[in-house]
């Protein structure tokens, strides 16, 4: 397969100071740059003590990505430590590396990607190297970071060549000739001042892995625009490697919705996907294996007061088929949890969705929706979830799974050689009346699919 031309002027290579500037085509109108807040000090006392207790990460961690290693173990990096609001985030990068061995249940701080990374995905390359594509973080600069990691030595090599352009957290795909598409990821660059709240890069990209070689791959047709900050498109790989990309865009009512397209590599085009609800906003997804794609989202517009039975407002799934272009529901889900749960594609094709945060509403219709349901206790309707479900494509219903050992959402879920699911690190919230305070989780847990299940609301 011939690779494909780039469609778009190339964006310059840029490695800003704290004192530059910076603006491209993908983030005009947000000049101000920041340099991340110091790493957290490691010292050989910490190190011990997280040894005496090393079933729970070294720090707290968010944003951050982990990886199933060919020999079973998972690593975990990337990511933040620090909170400022409920959506600005404080840029405290956490360039720690972590791997666990689930023969001994122990996490293991190792020698931190080359840089040391800030935010990043990782990705496994068919060679079994582990790849780390995203943002490098020093005292001086923010850069583009692309580098592997080889589980046979515990070691780190940096790949050569250099994106265009800099962007935390981009979402990676292996193509059919070897090559990666690199898309989304969120700019780093805001005004300190102001907190951190980057915004969504529109620019996609392509990796050989062998050459070290990036170039510009196609814009979809229409700009998907982030309903929120840090809010970027959801992506999913079809079995014929093809990606789809689910997001929003702006109607002519200036109003957000759904937006779908789907890219093709072998012709760097993009093909927009039909029959999207307009009340519909997706969150998340899963492939699933039998090449349809299960969607997780929530209702918006004139639906998104109604409730079920047990006064919840249940977060939608509904399954895309790629091969007639249609869409249909699943059954309903037993729990509401309209935001973050982790979705993770099990070995025996069924789905685990667990944590998850209800809330969504206005503080005014919390408080309408607990005067209404004559809740005098004080519980508030958007407190982060304790359980989990299990979603079977064949019957297209909902099981109960086991129940967590902490309420989160935002977790990273990798499975298991085993088939367990590994969570760790996301947010909880503490259940306080009036006032919203996620903070960042520094634990981690195994859920096994097959294990007791929880209680039925």
């Amino acid at each position: 397969m011939a690779p494909p031309q780039a469609s778009n002027t190339p964006l310059p290579t840029v490695a800003p100071t704290p004192t530059q500037a910076v603006q491209t085509e993908n983030d005009a109108g947000t000049s101000p740059s920041s340099t991340p807040a110091p790493e957290p000090t490691i010292t050989a006392a910490l190190l011990e003590q997280h040894r005496e207790n090393s079933r729970e990460l070294l720090y707290p961690r968010f944003d951050h990505d982990a990886a199933l290693l060919d020999d079973g173990r998972v690593l975990l990096g990337g990511g933040h430590t620090a909170i400022g609001d409920y959506y600005v985030i404080n840029p405290t990068p956490l360039g720690l590396v972590e791997i666990y061995d689930p023969e001994s249940d122990v996490w293991t701080v190792i020698d931190p990607v080359q840089g040391p990374g800030a935010m990043y995905s990782l990705f496994r390359l068919p060679d079994g190297r582990l790849l780390a594509l995203g943002v490098a973080a020093s005292k001086d600069e923010l850069k583009s970071m692309a580098a592997v990691f080889h589980s046979a030595t515990g070691l780190w090599s940096e790949l050569p060549g250099s994106p265009d352009v800099i962007r935390g957290s981009p979402a990676v795909f292996l193509l059919d000739d070897g090559r990666v598409l690199v898309a989304g990821g969120l700019n780093l660059f805001s005004d300190p001042s102001a907190g951190y709240s980057p915004a969504y890069l529109e620019a996609f990209e392509i990796f050989d892995p062998a050459t070290g070689q990036w170039q510009r791959a196609a814009n979809p047709s229409k700009s998907f625009e982030p309903e929120f900050n840090r809010a970027q498109p959801v992506f999913l790989q079809l079995v014929d490697g093809r990606v789809v990309a689910f997001g929003s865009e702006v109607s002519d009512r200036r109003e957000y919705v759904p937006h779908a397209e789907v890219y093709d590599s072998a012709s760097d085009t993009w093909t927009p996907i039909s029959g999207l609800d307009p009340y519909f906003a997706i969150h998340g997804g899963v492939a699933l294996s039998d090449g349809r794609l299960l969607l997780h989202g929530r209702v918006s517009g004139p639906a998104q007061y109604e409730t079920a039975s047990n006064g919840e407002l249940f977060g939608p799934y509904r399954i895309y088929n790629p091969s007639n272009d249609t869409w249909t529901p699943t059954g309903e889900p037993i729990y509401s949890r309209p935001i973050f749960p982790t979705l993770s594609l099990l070995p025996n094709g069924r789905v685990l969705v667990a944590g998850g945060e209800k809330r969504w509403l206005s503080e005014q219709m919390n408080r309408y929706l607990r005067d209404w349901a004559g809740d005098t206790g004080g519980a508030r309707l958007e407190l982060p979830h304790s359980t989990s479900e299990i979603y079977d494509p064949e019957t297209n219903s909902w099981s109960l799974g086991p129940d967590l050992k902490e309420a989160r959402y935002h977790s990273t879920g990798t499975v298991l050689a085993d088939g367990r699911v590994l969570l760790a690190g996301g947010f909880s919230i503490n259940q306080e009346v009036d006032e919203i305070n996620p903070y960042p989780l520094s634990t981690s847990e195994i859920v096994d699919p097959n294990g007791t299940p929880g209680t039925a609301p």
